[in-house]
C-alpha cells in the first residue's frame, strides 16, 4: 500500500535527471552476465528512494525506507533472474511516472510488489 501511494503521488514529479539516472543504472545491470544480490538491491533501491522522496512526504518515504530495510534480507530468496525492477515491468512504472499517470504509475507499483511477493512466497515453500 505504501509503495503504490508513494507512486502515485509521485507521478509527474521526478526529475528527467532522476529517471535518467534509472535508467541507466537499469540498463547497466541487464547487461551484466550474472549481477551480484547487492547489485540487484542498489538499483532497486534507488528506484524505490527517489519515488518515495518525489512523493513529497517525509513520512512516507522514511516509512518506506525503514520497511525496505527490514525487508531486505527476503531479497536473497528472490529469484535473482528478475533483476529487480530493471526488467520489463519497469518500463510501464517510468513511463507512467514520467507522463505523470498517477494511477498507471500506482497500479505498475503495486504489481510489482505482489510479485514480489509471490516469488518470495515460492521460493521459501519451495515451489
Amino acid at each position: 500500500m505504501l509503495e503504490g501511494e508513494a507512486a502515485r503521488l509521485a507521478a509527474g514529479n521526478l526529475l528527467a535527471s532522476e529517471l535518467a539516472d534509472i535508467r541507466a543504472r537499469q540498463a547497466s545491470l541487464l547487461a551484466t552476465a550474472e549481477p551480484s544480490l547487492s547489485d540487484i538491491w542498489q538499483t532497486d533501491d534507488v528506484l524505490h528512494g527517489a519515488i518515495a522522496r518525489a512523493s513529497g512526504s517525509d513520512l512516507l518515504a522514511n516509512m518506506i525506507r525503514d520497511l525496505r530495510r527490514l525487508t531486505h534480507v527476503f531479497n536473497a530468496y528472490r529469484n535473482a533472474g528478475r533483476r529487480g525492477f530493471a526488467n520489463h515491468d519497469s518500463t510501464e512504472l517510468l513511463s507512467a511516472l514520467e507522463r505523470g499517470d498517477s494511477a498507471g504509475a500506482q497500479k505498475a507499483m503495486v504489481e510489482h510488489i505482489a510479485a514480489v511477493k509471490t516469488e518470495i512466497i515460492d521460493k521459501l515453500s519451495g515451489r
